[in-house]
This record gives C-alpha cells, structure tokens and sequence, in this order.
C-alpha cells in the first residue's frame, strides 16, 4: 500500500487496502488478539477513506471514516480512554471533518467534527506531553482556522491559529534546535501571518512572517534546510514579510 501510495496511485493502493481489510475480516481472532485486530481494522478503513478520497469520490470517503470512528468509540467503551484511542480519534476527526469542509453546505458539521477531535486531545494532553497527540492536534488547529475562516469568522479563525503557534514553540522549547520542530513553528507562522493580515492586524502579521524568516533562517545556518523549503517555503515566507512589513 505505501510502496503504490508514494507512486501516486491511489487507485490501486485503495485496492490493496481494501483486500486487506476483507482478509482481516475473514479471521476468525482469538480474544487475545481482539484489540490488535480492531486496531489494525481502523487503520484500515482510514487507509480506504484515503484511497477512495483520492480517486475523487470526497463524499464516498465518509462511509470508511465514520465506520473507523465508529469502531475506536466501541473500543474506548470497552478499554477506556486510553492513548493511543483518544489520538485515533484527533485523527478520525481530521478526516472526517476533511472530506465534509469538501461537502456544499457541510462546512458547519465539518467545524463541529473538529471541535471535537481538539477536544478528545485536549483532554490527554490535560494528563501530560504527548508528541503524537501534539502533532494531530495542530493539524486540527489548522482545520479548524481554516473552516471558521471560510464561514467568514476569520477573528475567531486567529483563536486556533494562534493557539497552534503557541503548542509550536512549546514543543521546540522543549527540544530547541529540533531541526523539525523548527519547521513545524516556521511552517505554521507563514498561514498565520496570513490570517492576521486578513484580520486587519498587519502589524502583529509582519511579526509572524519575520519571525518565520528568522526560523528559516537558523535551520539554514544549522544546514538542515530540504530543497523543498529553500525553493518553496522559506521563500514565500520572505514574500509574506516583505507585503507586510512594508507599511
């Protein structure tokens, strides 16, 4: 699946996922092996969520999503609220709340998905640092600024936006000079930047976008910029602060 996944076919990586999920299906797991096989039959059917979602069909995507969803609940009923469940369901949430933003008139259901998925991270992060949960969180940060943004509430947009930054700089405090927790921080600051500036607040969006700058900068100077970020992003950072620091 990956191996067809990183050619870029989605269409037969769906296939394969879909005869693993048959076979997996097909056993008959001994109750030591229940939970492995619930485990391994969500990742599934996010992974046909994926494939169906590339091929085009983005509402046929739902079915796969909310059925692995539907499972992890099940599984938290029985297990608890434990890890590594509270952070399948941050990722649940992401998909789902994905393919509805895609959806005419879904825009608010898809907000409301990914209100929740914050929320069940939130609420294991309340007990602790978690990387795994940290990174699905920001990616639902990102989904919920870009959902409100899109309902035309931007003001309210810079609430998650910010709060993204904010779990950013913790995580690289935490680790300074993590080359990719400083990628994270300059990668989120540039979309931020941009929020600000549609809010009106150039001021606070030349900040973001020097502060940007400035990571990109010192993840050079420590040579562990990617091509991709020195063609690309590093770049657009430097287009962003040059519009908004001009005034």
């Amino acid at each position: 699946y990956d191996l067809l996944w990183g050619e870029d076919k989605p269409a037969e990586a769906l296939a394969v996922a879909r005869a693993a999920l048959s076979q997996l299906r097909g056993q008959n797991w001994p109750e030591a092996l229940a939970d492995q096989a619930a485990a391994l039959e969500v990742n599934l059917l996010n992974r046909v969520g994926d494939g169906v979602y590339y091929t085009g069909d983005v509402p046929g995507s739902l079915a796969p999503y909310r059925e692995a969803d539907a499972l992890t609940d099940r599984m938290i009923v029985k297990a608890g609220a434990i890890p590594n469940l509270l952070i399948l369901k941050g990722e649940n949430a992401f998909n789902i709340s994905g393919s509805l933003q895609e959806v005419p008139g879904k825009q608010l259901e898809a907000l409301a998905v990914a209100d929740a998925g914050v929320a069940a991270l939130k609420r294991l992060l309340a007990f602790g640092p978690d990387a795994a949960a940290e990174k699905k969180l920001l990616v639902l940060y990102g989904q919920q600024a870009v959902l409100l943004d899109g309902l035309g509430e931007t003001e309210r947009a810079l609430f998650p936006s910010q709060s993204s930054i904010a779990l950013r700089a913790r995580r690289l405090a935490v680790a300074p000079g993590d080359p990719q927790r400083m990628r994270d921080l300059a990668i989120g600051l540039a979309p931020h930047a941009e929020l600000l500036a549609k809010a009106g607040r150039t001021a606070d969006a030349c900040a973001a976008a020097s502060r940007a700058v400035d990571v990109w900068a010192a993840i050079r100077a420590a040579g562990k910029l990617g091509a991709k970020d020195a063609n690309k992003n590093l770049p657009h950072s430097g287009t962003l602060q040059k519009n908004f620091c001009s005034g």
